[in-house]
This record gives structure tokens, sequence and C-alpha cells, in this order.
């Protein structure tokens, strides 16, 4: 969406060209994190890849920077998903850290 992409250009990122598509099961059997943005997304994923409990979590529980679901913000507006590119500049250096600092296999 066009509000996405002027979220992105605020930060200085062009268009990635990346659209959001449902999860496939190779891709979430081959990864070694998995992370959803809302705990009904973390739930519909794992009723779908139950092996990949351990390696599932929401963004929030996972970086530890903010309570709660990033709520979708397709139809929003230009607010809600500049807010959420507010969240995930807050949660992204906290993932990172953990990912660096983890022992994944």
């Amino acid at each position: 969406p066009p509000e996405a992409l002027a979220a992105l250009a605020a930060e200085g990122v062009e268009d990635p060209g990346h659209e959001s598509s449902a999860a496939a099961e190779e891709a979430v059997s081959e990864a070694d994190l998995v992370l959803a943005m809302t705990a009904a997304h973390k739930t519909a994923l794992l009723s779908a890849f139950p092996d990949a409990r351990k390696k599932t979590f929401t963004l929030s529980e996972y970086s530890g920077a903010f309570d709660g679901d990033l709520p979708d913000p397709y139809g929003a507006g230009q607010a809600a998903y500049d807010s959420v590119m507010g969240a995930l500049k807050k949660a992204l250096p906290a993932v990172l850290e953990r990912i660096k600092n983890s022992k994944m296999d």
C-alpha cells in the first residue's frame, strides 16, 4: 500500500518490492525463528505448524519492547502505518540483539 511505502520512505528505505503472503510450510520448517505481529497470528501459525512451537513468538514476546499486539495498519490510514513503523523501530534492535546472543541451531 502507498501508506507503507511512505512510512518506509520517511525512514530512507526504498520500495523493497515485498508483498505479504500466507506462511508456507517449507518457509516455516526451515526458519530458525517465526515472529507474528499478533497473538491471533501466532495461534493460527501454531495451529497450522505445531512443530514450530519452540521457535514461534509474537514480536512483543520476543523483543520485550512493547506489550500486546502490533495491529495490522491496512486500511487504517497513514498514522496507523507510522505508528507500526515506530513500534518496529523500537522492537527490531532488541530482536537483533537477542538473535545475536542466542545459540540457534
